[in-house]
């Protein structure tokens, strides 16, 4: 990044950014650390630098050297105007970072209410961030989610709700906290396995406890026909085994 350019942004100097511009500059000129222009415009909150930025073909989906684009640092520090700018400019609303995260999942991390709904409106994906959220036991997190129109029964690639990851971890109070925010206790994947059977395969009594509390089926069957007794005989979890028979399940 050239010395004319970093004095511009530093001093957040339009004039001196609209002449390095003009002169030829290059727009998605890196740092060391990988930001652009944009990113800088972005982390410095300045809303004159960005449009003057994107107006000269900013690329909005630059990635720094951890993947983020200046849609994650919008995301993550909570600049709804940055980020409806950034989206109308057509910024990707799903791209993953190297850590996997959307920019959802960013805002999401910091608690960014406004972000979150604005994200969530323009169509973000909140699958991923939903069954994160679950398997973390980040119930504060999921509350966001879930308030700003999030499914609650999204499913993942596979088909699990954020439900069956519940019920596979064995977070009691998420799992919960899901039911009654209206997730489907019987909801099956792709292979025809209900949270039931998860918290069976991993021998979570409590949580076989509180699905069938409110409405899971005992007996249900998967694609291979197998019941969540056979999956907690099969990992050899005996006391959810025999707490299943005891209330009359069958193989």
């Amino acid at each position: 990044m050239s010395e004319a350019l970093h004095r511009a942004l530093a001093n957040e100097d339009p004039q001196g950014l609209l002449a390095y511009l003009q002169q030829g500059g290059h727009v998605n000129a890196p740092d060391s650390q990988g930001f652009t222009p944009l990113h800088k415009a972005v982390l410095i909150g300045n809303l004159e630098l960005l449009d003057l930025l994107l107006a000269y073909g900013a690329s909005v989906d630059s990635m720094d050297s951890t993947g983020a684009t200046p849609l994650h640092l919008a995301a993550a520090s909570g600049q709804v105007e940055v980020v409806e700018r950034l989206l109308k400019a057509g910024s990707d609303i799903d791209l993953l970072d190297r850590y996997g995260y959307t920019p959802l999942h960013r805002a999401a991390l910091t608690d960014q209410a406004e972000v979150i709904g604005l994200l969530i409106q323009k169509g973000a994906k909140t699958c991923g961030v939903l069954h994160w959220a679950t398997a973390t036991g980040r119930k504060s997190v999921l509350a966001r989610l879930l308030s700003k129109g999030a499914p609650v029964d999204a499913v993942d690639e596979t088909g699990r709700t954020p439900l069956h990851e519940a019920a596979t971890q064995g977070h009691l109070g998420i799992a919960r906290f899901l039911i009654l925010y209206g997730a489907d206790v019987n909801a099956r994947n792709r292979f025809g396995a209900t949270p039931m059977h998860w918290a069976a395969w991993e021998g979570h009594i409590q949580i076989l406890e509180l699905l069938l509390e409110n409405g899971a089926e005992l007996n249900p069957r998967n694609h291979d026909g197998h019941t969540p007794l056979a999956y907690a005989q099969k990992r050899q979890h005996r006391l959810a085994a025999q707490w299943l028979q005891d209330r009359g399940a069958t193989l």
